[in-house]
């Protein structure tokens, strides 16, 4: 298996090879953050697939995801098949059919009013618990009414679905 510092080592030598050839430091960059961007998306979607398969058992689960490059790229796509993950497709610029857009940041925004915090780990400490807090039936709600507003956005031929 591979150590941080092997890892930390290839880096390296693509980054100087890639120099070699002659790209600049901003297409190197971009080029590195697509690949960690990747990587990072295709080793949660693995750590998903174990918890679905511990979690839910023999319960079939659809992966709801928008159309962000990571999301939609040939990489992901492939990892997706590899898995078997069923995906659910996402027109783009839905926030009307993103739960966490149309329920659960709403709901932590209610939360959230009229806190206040010194630092950005006190934020995250206090999301942490809060969505803790909630029950899985409240996670089942935003999940019951996408299922709703993919009707309504059916039945409106594409429209946007209003509250």
């Amino acid at each position: 298996m591979a150590t941080s510092n092997d890892l930390l080592i290839k880096q390296r030598s693509v980054i100087e090879f890639l120099a070699a050839e002659g790209c600049s430091a901003a297409n190197i960059h971009a080029g590195m953050k697509t690949v960690y961007v990747h990587f990072r998306l295709c080793s949660s979607l693995m750590a998903l697939k174990l918890r679905l398969r511990r979690v839910r058992r023999d319960k079939d689960s659809i992966l709801q995801h928008d159309n962000a490059r990571p999301h939609t790229s040939r990489q992901t796509q492939d990892a997706l098949e590899q898995l078997e993950l069923t995906t659910l497709p996402h027109p783009a610029l839905r926030p009307d059919l993103a739960p966490s857009d149309y329920y659960l940041f709403p709901q932590l925004k209610k939360y959230l009013k009229g806190h206040h915090y010194d630092n950005d780990e006190e934020v995250i400490a206090d999301v942490r618990r809060w969505c803790r807090g909630q029950s899985s039936e409240f996670f089942a709600d935003g999940v019951l009414q996408l299922v709703k507003r993919w009707r309504l956005c059916v039945d409106r031929n594409g429209d946007y679905v209003e509250k």
